[in-house]
């Protein structure tokens, strides 16, 4: 039944999808082109053979960093990375870090990334 709002109750839900899920096993499949396939599901797991992007790459904007010594003392910022750019300044110095932009490739050396928004910066400390 639902709610006054529009919302289904829970166990509404789950009948809902297991109404809507019952026989998928039994439906035939056939072979296809993938560019003609759109609007199509897939009847078995692919795995690709090889990353995408085929780099570590930051997931968010922020600092790259050592873990180890990420744990609240001063870094040097060394300077910035986009995303579609590559770190140029070599391996990541022992106690420095590199801001990095979300799709990023990360420096390096770097093994971790601290979100803008956990990080104070004062001019080249951060």
């Amino acid at each position: 039944m639902q709610a006054a709002n529009g919302v289904v109750a829970f166990d509404e839900a789950v009948q809902i999808v297991l109404r809507h899920a019952a026989g998928l096993d039994k439906l035939s499949t056939e072979p296809e082109v993938l560019l003609d396939c759109r609007g199509r599901v897939l009847a078995e797991t692919m795995v690709a053979d090889r990353d995408q992007p085929p780099f570590d790459r930051s997931t968010l904007d922020g600092f790259a960093v050592r873990a180890t010594e990420a744990g609240g003392g001063k870094l040097r910022a060394l300077g910035l990375v986009r995303a579609g750019e590559r770190w140029q300044g070599g391996e990541l110095e022992r106690e420095a870090t590199v801001e990095i932009m979300t799709g990023a490739p990360m420096p390096e050396g770097a093994d971790a990334v601290v979100m803008v928004e956990h990080v104070e910066r004062l001019g080249e400390t951060v």
